[in-house]
């Protein structure tokens, strides 16, 4: 083999540029892209031999989402400073709990010092993933389920809707509204179920006017029976509201306990994106 006399020759910046380009966040990436030379043959003999530890690892192609890092920090940021994290937040901690968990039992298929090590320091976080699988939809919204009252709270919601939307169709048949209405629909202004009604016709409708539309020709109008019942649904929307707040708190403040075990998973997958990054350039 040709035996190199400097990194120019060697053209290490194309180098280094190649190697960016295999990692996967771009944590991992400027990290790559600002490697020197090692300071002793014995760091670089350790280094040579971690990553052809990783060789394998890669090979199969489930090194995981390692992408995850570069939203990561941020979160434990807010965590560190007992901050409430919203649903899309928590999704994106799952993933990173997720690809920690997939990265520890993948590296338990390389017996080296390197991946040992690597692994020691992945939990499983698998009460962390489960309690936020427990309060989070895949959408990101809170589960009605997480806490009872929420349930009961959503359940009363729902049978209160269709009882005001019946009570509506019922005013508009029984009182043969039909011509004054601009669309036979129940909707919703400013949360409260509204009929919409033709600009100049409200006066043939007992209620409060709540909105109107752009062009003015519509108004929404809150007919004086469901008042009460349209009150009590704005009763039940700020107690919903109430109890997500303190079921994500909750739920944040849950996980907040873990911060140094996600910090230490976060520079161990750090480590891993540069050295599996190392790894598949080794093997081109």
């Amino acid at each position: 083999h040709k035996k190199f006399q400097n990194f120019q020759e060697l053209d290490w910046a194309q180098l280094l540029s190649s190697l960016a380009g295999l990692a996967a966040s771009e944590k991992a990436k400027d990290i790559c892209s600002r490697l020197s030379a090692l300071p002793t043959s014995e760091a670089a003999q350790l280094s040579a031999e971690n990553i052809i530890s990783a060789q394998p690892l890669v090979q199969d192609g489930r090194s995981g989402n390692l992408s995850v890092l570069d939203k990561v920090d941020a979160l434990l940021a807010r965590l560190s400073i007992k901050a409430i994290l919203e649903g899309q937040e928590l999704l994106s901690l799952k993933d990173f709990l997720n690809s920690a968990a997939h990265i520890k039992n993948h590296l338990k298929t390389s017996h080296s010092s390197w991946s040992d090590l690597m692994g020691s320091n992945l939990a499983d976080f698998k009460s962390e993933s489960s309690a936020i699988d427990h309060v989070i939809s895949p959408d990101g919204q809170v589960n009605e389920s997480a806490s009872p009252t929420l349930a009961a709270l959503c359940d009363e919601r729902r049978k209160l809707n269709r009882e005001v939307t019946r009570q509506l169709d019922q005013l508009v048949k029984a009182h043969k509204l039909e011509n004054i209405l601009q669309d036979r629909y129940v909707t919703t202004r400013e949360g409260r179920l509204v009929v919409p009604v033709k600009s100049g016709a409200q006066h043939d409708l007992k209620g409060l006017i709540i909105d109107s539309s752009q062009t003015k020709q519509t108004v929404f109008m809150e007919p004086d029976v469901v008042v009460p019942l349209n009150n009590r649904l704005r009763e039940l929307h700020v107690k919903i509201q109430d109890e997500i707040y303190r079921i994500l708190m909750e739920l944040s403040h849950f996980l907040a306990r873990s911060l140094t075990s996600f910090q230490n998973a976060a520079k161990t997958l750090l480590e891993c994106d540069v050295v599996f990054a190392q790894a598949q350039l080794n093997l081109k």
